[in-house]
């Protein structure tokens, strides 16, 4: 679909509903990327949208007639959660005190009580409905440079920017002007610079978040959703400068994170972050691999190829540890450029769920033993199932029945993101349990008990396979002819080999011992042994593909041939982790493509009902491109037409960013991108060739997870962070496991380590692991993470941050007129839904008869 840009694209058409907050008296109407078709732009003003369902008999969800359950007490739990929490003064607190209220007056008298609080705090406020009826839009603000907001920031001790008029801003290491910020105070508002929308959305969210419970509301049913409101204006900038599919080529900028935490807050903002700092160090560790990639071929010597495979681990190594210590200190400077230290203790909103009674409680302790003992069984489940199914295959394979073999790399995959799915259904409500007060607490607890379980689910079929399956799985017979058929019986010779090339039969211990010429079995030199009952043993881990490769001879200028073998492990493993990373690539791609599909199909399907179009046309034209309906076709009133708040709205129900939801969440979309980065850091020596298409892979990643963001996804509470917070340590515990496993590899699998006795290479093993981390100590010695520019801006801010500035009560709020805010059940008393009942009586008498009348659907002042 052709993309217009806003000024070339926006019509406007005269209209009288506008509320005066807005800039003009004008229906503006533009387009946004996933749809051809015009949405009314009806996001003036707006920074809160909750949305209220209707009765069911205009299509909402609720059932008006019923009886409420114990109203007075459902009533509390939304407004009174603790002594320190906002105790409303109910103009109808009476009522609820009636056994025989029924659901859809309550609805109207919790819905009356939340419009007075929002007009007492100066909140203006307008309602819409949706364009098919069934829900009312309440959109609310205070404005960025309304005095209301300043008053309510500096209640909650909200910290902003101090104006540059009264200090010289200071240049960080990243070419960057940093900001001093110390708490807002309303009566020296000339001295901080302005608000934006973020802090508009963060002042307002805590502010209800300490009057309402907003999660109370949701689950009885009272609101269906609320948001913060995008702009269009802000989004369509966004797409242009970031969240376009056609920047697939582009390098991402420091410019693209700034966009991003002024749209969507730090916390995802230091996400990406830490996604554009693995991107750029991996195309470094992409020319490695492709060098090493290409040591399999023939033309290279052998020296060389032992060089350079033994060179990549170690670099793999020293990649890992600056590509943690370069973003160390990325974070440490955007940390200070964006106000985040101390935020999680400062500026943190509570939980609507925390519960302070429980902190300390025999009861908080029991349900954390419980999370841990729950996690530890699911682990040895996991262990449990794929040693089982290796057993299986070796016990079919003993048998002669080879059908396993071919399976179990689809099988372990299969089971990697079975169990890695299962986890994540139970993970959050082991979390839950902990009654964590912050969601910056929440998200930690949960990305912790997330990755502990993942990355042993992810790494252990791979270290099983590389480590364990050496020692495990081993074949012995009386001669070595004997253990050799029974090892390739199945498989057939190693290709490359003097017996595979002469086709001997590899089944029949007899035919062998007749066509068998000196030499023939020296490729299982380094991989058998005698037992202490005189049995010849081949270990689990035996050739498989040897190859014919060229090698200097030492003191002479030539070279000679020799046989070089890859054992069974090493193959098993590439192919596992190809599998895997194949297998993690294509449901990637499916889980962020999916939410676009769902999302466009169901707005489509909302306007083709309410215009009256066939369902299937107006799909088959919408996913081509084409506009489902036309103004044209339609009156010229705003309600008529699908507006740009209806689009978040749906966004929002179907694709919020949230745990387990289409539109991702912070924890999922980080988790996968750790266990990426987890298995290239541990494994890449294994299958070069994976870093490269990965580099690649993760560049598409980085588009779609920025076009979701930015079309799909509901905006999500811009939330502040201090870094990647518990992930920084997830990261690190990584990096001390790729030091051991690169170490290992190197140890078994590479030349000359893995021809040496094993008393050699135990302590090669030891000496080299000390050796790297000794390196690794003395790189975290020399680059702090807390960069020389960061510490000297600290200081010379001191003593501007230090600034006292004077402070003066609120004033009172400016009343906004609430005569035209409509959020009843009943919002459009003039529709067929509400016209008549029936019997063909009046619907404002039917009404009256059930308890309802005109005041309640309107909200006419406190």
């Amino acid at each position: 679909m052709e993309y217009h840009a806003p000024e070339t694209h926006l019509k406007e058409k005269e209209a009288s509903d506008v509320h005066d907050y807005e800039d003009d008296d004008k229906i503006r109407f533009g387009r946004v990327p996933l749809l051809a078709d015009e949405l009314a732009l009806d996001d003036a003003g707006a920074t809160i949208v909750f949305i209220f369902p209707c009765s069911d008999e205009c299509g909402g969800t609720v059932q008006a007639d019923t009886l409420q359950k114990d109203p007075l007490g459902s009533a509390k739990r939304i407004f009174y959660r603790d002594e320190s929490y906002y105790r409303p003064p109910f103009t109808l607190f009476e009522e609820l005190k009636e056994q025989n209220l029924t659901v859809g007056r309550y609805h109207e008298i919790i819905r009356a009580e939340l419009l007075g609080l929002l007009q007492r705090e100066g909140f203006w406020a307008q309602s819409s409905e949706s364009i098919d009826k069934d829900e009312v839009f309440l959109k609310v603000g205070l404005g960025t440079q309304s005095d209301q907001l300043g008053a309510l920031a500096e209640h909650h001790r909200y910290r902003m920017p101090i104006s540059t008029s009264l200090y010289t801003q200071k240049v960080n290491g990243m070419k960057q002007r940093v900001p001093a910020y110390t708490e807002f105070s309303n009566a020296a508002r000339d001295k901080f610079e302005s608000f934006g929308q973020c802090d508009e959305i963060r002042v307002i969210y805590t502010w209800l978040y300490n009057r309402i419970n907003l999660n109370e509301m949701a689950d009885q049913g009272l609101i269906v959703a609320h948001f913060p409101s995008a702009k269009y204006k802000e989004m369509l900038n966004l797409y242009q400068e970031w969240g376009r599919f056609g920047l697939v080529c582009r390098w991402p900028t420091p410019q693209d994170l700034q966009l991003i935490r002024n749209y969507f807050g730090e916390q995802i903002a230091f996400y990406f972050a830490w996604f554009q700092t693995y991107m750029k160090a991996l195309g470094i560790l992409a020319i490695g691999a492709t060098l090493v990639k290409m040591r399999e071929y023939s033309f290279w010597p052998m020296s060389l190829s032992k060089f350079l495979t033994n060179i990549y681990a170690v670099f793999l190594v020293g990649w890992v540890a600056a590509v943690q210590k370069q973003f160390r200190r990325k974070a440490s400077r955007l940390e200070q450029l964006w106000g985040m230290v101390g935020w999680d203790n400062q500026q943190a909103v509570t939980r609507p769920s925390y519960k302070p009674e429980l902190e300390g409680t025999k009861r908080a302790f029991m349900l954390k033993f419980a999370g841990n003992f729950v996690m530890v069984t699911f682990i040895l489940l996991f262990a449990g199932a794929i040693i089982s199914v290796q057993y299986l295959d070796k016990q079919m394979r003993d048998n002669g029945d080879g059908r396993l073999r071919n399976y179990t790399p689809y099988i372990v995959a299969v089971s990697i993101k079975v169990f890695d799915f299962a986890w994540g259904k139970i993970a959050k409500t082991l979390v839950e349990w902990q009654n964590h007060r912050t969601e910056a607490r929440f998200d930690d607890a949960l990305a912790g008990t997330l990755a502990a379980v993942k990355l042993f689910v992810v790494l252990f079929p791979f270290l099983q396979i590389a480590f364990l399956q050496g020692n495990v799985d081993v074949t012995c017979a009386k001669t070595t002819e004997e253990a050799a058929v029974s090892v390739y019986a199945l498989r057939g010779w190693p290709t490359g080999t003097r017996l595979y090339d002469r086709g001997v039969d590899h089944t029949n211990v007899t035919l062998l011992r007749e066509n068998m010429e000196d030499g023939d079995l020296d490729f299982l030199a380094n991989f058998i042994s005698q037992s202490m009952s005189g049995n010849m043993c081949i270990a689990g881990c035996f050739p498989s593909v040897c190859r014919s490769k060229r090698v200097a001879v030492f003191g002479e200028s030539r070279f000679e041939r020799t046989l070089v073998c890859w054992t069974n492990c090493w193959v098993d493993l590439r192919k596992q982790l190809l599998t895997y990373y194949a297998l993690q690539f294509c449901s990637a791609f499916a889980f962020l493509i999916i939410p676009v599909v769902i999302v466009k199909i169901a707005i489509i399907l909302e306007i083709a009902r309410v215009k009256g179009i066939n369902p299937l046309v107006a799909i088959v034209r919408g996913m081509v491109g084409l506009r489902v309906s036309s103004r044209a076709d339609s009156d010229s009133s705003i309600g008529s037409e699908y507006s740009f708040l209806q689009y978040q709205a749906k966004c929002n129900v179907i694709a919020p960013y949230m745990y387990k939801s289409w539109g991702g969440s912070y924890v999922e979309d980080f988790m996968d991108l750790l266990a990426n980065y987890s298995l290239l850091a541990c494994f890449s020596t294994v299958a070069p060739g994976m870093v490269v298409v990965n580099f690649v892979a993760l560049f598409l990643t980085y588009r779609i997870v920025a076009f979701r963001m930015n079309n799909v996804t509901g905006r999500p509470f811009p939330s502040g962070a201090e870094g990647i917070g518990v992930w920084q340590a997830i990261l690190d515990s990584v990096a001390v496991i790729a030091v051991t496993i690169n170490v290992a590899l190197l140890t078994f699998y590479q030349s000359p380590v893995k021809t040496w006795p094993q008393g050699q290479q135990l302590f090669f093993f030891i000496f080299a692991e000390k050796v790297l981390f000794s390196i690794r100590a003395l790189v975290e010695a020399a680059f702090p993470n807390e960069p020389d520019d960061v510490t000297h801006i600290e200081d010379v801010y001191e003593k501007v941050s230090a600034l006292e500035f004077a402070s003066e009560p609120a004033a009172p709020a400016n009343g906004y007129d609430y005569s035209l805010v409509q959020v009843g059940l009943y919002p459009h008393m003039d529709e067929s839904c509400s016209d008549t009942n029936s019997d063909g009586a009046d619907s404002h008498s039917a009404l009256r008869q059930r308890g309802f009348s005109k005041r309640n659907v309107y909200y006419s002042g406190v």
